[in-house]
């Protein structure tokens, strides 16, 4: 049974082009399957909100917004290679106006947690300056750097205000659902002044579903599985390809070199995710899933049109399956069988 094994796995010696094929398909198979473990993965995820759950989310962190029977969502499936995710804003309704802060980023922080999401991250900080200055904010004792190009003019006018602003980075947990935005305190402005500008606020972010425990597994499981049947396909139709005649080894060798480069961007679209997943695996925003790259549009590079990966991934597959088909022969082999494999 061990020798049987081994020879399943064993490569034809002599033949540097199949050991070639085995090591490259094996590589191949092996990332697509990262992605169809990803792709397995990703539905083990908590399901986004609907339409009416988003407007709760809303109404908890601002108890009284702007135009809540339409809400400023949008559902998203994005071309950076995450897993799809809402984006939501809230704006408070109109403040009256005066120097003082009438909505605050504590009241979204409160708004949620009464609401049953679990604070992770709750970050105040003043208003940047717009003069390249250090301001202190009273409220917060927090200190800030920051130059933006803008005209002095402007910033001087609204100095009495900014002075006032904070914005607050969060992040919250639910169900499995993860919620980033920022929120922004409101302002009203002189109220001796009726032209003066009123600072809104609000929060402005998106919410999308957290990484499961289930998806690293399975996408490593995917990746294992792949390369497994990548080596073992190859090994198969090298010792099958041996007795064919030369023309039907050259037809063979063909089509696999025309599907392991045409499959050469899919895998290069979802290595690069994977870099991206690893690189974020920390990071407060929607998972980098291995498989979104190979649907149409997700994917965008200079100069290709946006369903290059995923007709890439087709046509590798049309032509490996070929190559496979091509190893098949019902008929004895003839005298050109015993020449030297090519």
């Amino acid at each position: 049974m061990s020798s049987g094994l081994r020879q399943r796995f064993r490569v034809p010696s002599g033949r540097p082009f199949a050991m070639v094929a085995a090591v490259l398909t094996t590589v191949t198979l092996g990332v697509l399957g990262a992605a169809a473990g990803s792709w397995a993965g990703e539905h083990t995820f908590a399901d986004l909100p609907s339409a009416t759950a988003t407007q709760d989310i809303l109404h908890a962190a601002v108890a009284d917004p702007v135009d809540l029977e339409q809400p400023s969502q949008r559902w998203n499936q994005p071309g950076n290679g995450t897993a799809a995710y809402v984006t939501l804003m809230a704006l408070p309704e109109a403040q009256s106006r005066g120097p003082e802060p009438t909505w605050t980023v504590e009241q979204a922080r409160d708004g949620l947690t009464a609401a049953g999401w679990k604070i992770t991250e709750f970050t105040v900080r003043p208003m940047p300056t717009m003069d390249g200055t250090t301001r202190l904010d009273a409220n917060t004792d927090l200190l800030t750097e920051m130059t933006v190009n803008v005209d002095p003019a402007k910033e001087r006018a609204s100095e009495p205000y900014q002075n006032l602003r904070r914005y607050a980075v969060l992040t919250a947990e639910r169900n499995g659902l993860t919620l980033h935005v920022t929120a922004t305190d409101a302002i009203g402005g002189d109220t001796s002044d009726p032209s003066a500008k009123v600072y809104r606020g609000g929060i402005n972010g998106k919410v999308y579903a957290a990484r499961s425990a289930a998806y690293l597994p399975l996408t490593v499981v995917g990746a294992l599985l792949g390369a497994l049947a990548g080596w073992l396909l190859t090994a198969t139709a090298a010792h099958r390809v041996r007795p064919l005649r030369p023309a039907r080894r050259q037809t063979t060798t063909l089509l696999t070199g025309v599907a392991l480069a045409t499959a050469a961007l899919p895998v290069y679209a979802v290595v690069r995710n994977a870099t991206l997943l690893v690189t974020h695996l920390g990071n407060a925003q929607p998972v980098y899933t291995l498989h979104s790259v190979l649907r149409p549009g997700w994917w965008y590079l200079a100069g290709l049109p946006a369903r290059s990966v995923p007709t890439c991934v087709i046509a590798a597959g049309a032509a490996g399956v070929l190559a496979l088909i091509s190893t098949w022969s019902r008929t004895p082999p003839g005298p050109e069988s015993t020449a030297q494999p090519s």
